[in-house]
């Protein structure tokens, strides 16, 4: 009987290890008094760090408080799926984490005061050994978890070549998109491509639906050749809606008017579905932001917050449905904080939200019971410019991790015609 006990005992305990090493790790997105959260390389565009080891990059966020408190940070490795690896810390670190963010300063001449927190990597106390996936985690002095955000370390070891095209199913031909690539390494030898090499592919910077677990259609001469007409075929979704109060009391394209009041408050145009219009090409920077202002030279510091108001109007109301302001400034997140409410009296959605002074896009996201419609409000188009971003993992014979060895980034904004590879 002891035997079976602990034989059952044993099997909760894999199971449950099983579980957890599975499970792919999420963002923790902060409380209502952290905003502006900025994480880049210093030498792109990409919506959060992707960098080749040794290259810089920061992290900067806004405390509403407007004391200078206490934060810490501490930094995790990852496999390629976001499932936790087993490497020890000192395996990709070299130096120490769980350090203090000394470069921090007050804002000036703004109505909402706030403390800008600024830290740069690879710093004097921290360095990274490996390449492949990082998070990063905030910490309060209470030690408790403020908000963690994704980074990418890669070392370029194999050349990629891609191509988007519309979709070769008729039926989604003129809404979705379709991406074709080969790989090939340098100086490497994919002995095992099926088990050594493993494929991740976003969509403007978005993990919520990312596309993994690709199979190689050919392998020629040591390059693989990617061409998956279901899994490698994306919405193509619509291009943003946009504001700029970079000039926080002009009234300009998409804004109706200011109030300068206690905060500004800023009401946008209301909005409409698009799901039914044909696509128009106005250029947006794929649901990024970029904080600016007029009012001094300082943007992190000088630039103020202001409420902006938004509004949508729908041809149809759904008791079962929600909608959600959604971009890259609230990290693409689906909560409380930036759900839309319905007004009976006016019949329209509205919602309201904090904006450091800056150009930002945004978009309606729809939920109805619990399932995701990204495109349902906006439309899709397989014209439509988005960036798609292809990260190649390789693990060499002997390691326990995926290595990050090559990383394309591709736009859409000359897609061609379906064609074969």
């Amino acid at each position: 009987m002891k035997i079976k006990f602990h034989f059952l005992i044993l099997c909760l305990f894999l199971i449950t290890q099983k579980i957890i090493y599975s499970q792919s790790i999420l963002e923790i997105n902060p409380p209502n008094y952290i905003k502006t959260i900025i994480f880049k390389g210093y030498k792109s565009n990409d919506l959060f760090p992707i960098v080749e080891l040794n290259e810089k990059f920061y992290l900067s966020f806004d405390d509403l408080r407007g004391s200078d408190e206490n934060f810490y940070y501490k930094i995790s490795f990852y496999n390629y799926d976001w499932s936790p690896s087993k490497l020890f810390k000192s395996d990709f670190l070299k130096g120490y984490d769980d350090q203090r963010i000394t470069d921090f300063r007050s804002s000036f001449g703004t109505k909402q005061s706030y403390t800008n927190y600024r830290i740069e990597f690879p710093n004097e106390k921290t360095k990274f050994l490996k390449t492949g996936n990082y998070m990063i985690e905030i910490f309060n002095q209470k030690n408790e978890i403020v908000f963690s955000r994704k980074f990418l370390i890669y070392e370029k070891k194999s050349k990629i070549n891609s191509i988007l095209s519309s979709s070769n199913n008729l039926k989604n031909f003129n809404s979705h998109q379709n991406i074709k690539f080969s790989v090939s390494p340098d100086n490497l030898i994919f002995k095992n491509p099926m088990e050594d090499i493993k494929i991740v592919i976003l969509q403007n910077y978005q993990w919520d639906f990312s596309v993994k677990d690709l199979n190689p259609l050919y392998l020629i001469n040591n390059e693989l050749q990617f061409n998956d007409n279901i899994k490698l075929e994306f919405e193509g979704g619509n291009e943003f809606y946009f504001f700029d109060t970079k000039d926080v009391l002009a009234i300009s394209n998409n804004i109706t008017f200011v109030e300068n009041k206690k905060l500004y408050q800023t009401y946008l145009n209301t909005n409409i579905e698009r799901n039914n219009y044909p696509y128009n090409n106005n250029q947006d920077i794929n649901g990024d932001f970029k904080i600016r202002t007029l009012n001094g030279i300082d943007h992190d510091i000088e630039a103020d917050y202001t409420r902006v108001h938004f509004s949508l109007a729908k041809n149809k109301i759904n008791q079962n449905e929600k909608i959600y302001i959604y971009g890259k400034f609230n990290n693409y997140s689906l909560s409380n904080e930036n759900i839309m409410l319905f007004n009976p009296s006016l019949e329209i959605y509205e919602g309201n939200f904090l904006f450091k002074q800056g150009f930002y896009n945004y978009k309606y996201i729809s939920t109805i019971d619990g399932k995701i419609h990204k495109n349902k409000i906006s439309g899709s188009h397989f014209n439509t410019e988005n960036s798609y971003q292809i990260f190649i993992y390789y693990k060499p014979i002997g390691e326990i991790h995926y290595a990050l060895i090559g990383v394309d980034k591709i736009s859409s904004f000359n897609i061609s015609s379906s064609i074969g590879y």
